[in-house]
């Protein structure tokens, strides 16, 4: 019965939070809060990124899939700095 209890307590409490918590986020455009600079120029770039540039994360954050499939496993050579712990 304490078990129930405190699962009914539990849930009651935390259902609403989660509920709250739900409905926090906003789907909009972003905008800059007023008063508050865009981020500066980097040193190597030729020009200053829009919005929708920084928004977009370069190939290098996110590479493509490589096309090497593996056809068949190979047997691993022994590991010399592979040791048990001690």
């Amino acid at each position: 019965m304490r078990a129930f209890f405190r699962f009914s307590v539990f849930s009651l409490g935390l259902m609403p939070a989660a509920l709250m918590l739900g409905g926090c986020g906003q789907r909009g455009t972003l905008s800059m809060p007023p008063g508050h600079s865009p981020p500066v120029k980097p040193e190597t770039a030729r020009v200053m990124p829009d919005r929708q540039d920084l928004m977009n994360p370069p190939s290098q954050a996110r590479p493509g899939r490589t096309q090497d499939i593996l056809l068949h496993s190979t047997v691993r050579t022994e590991d010399y700095f592979d040791l048990p712990p001690r």
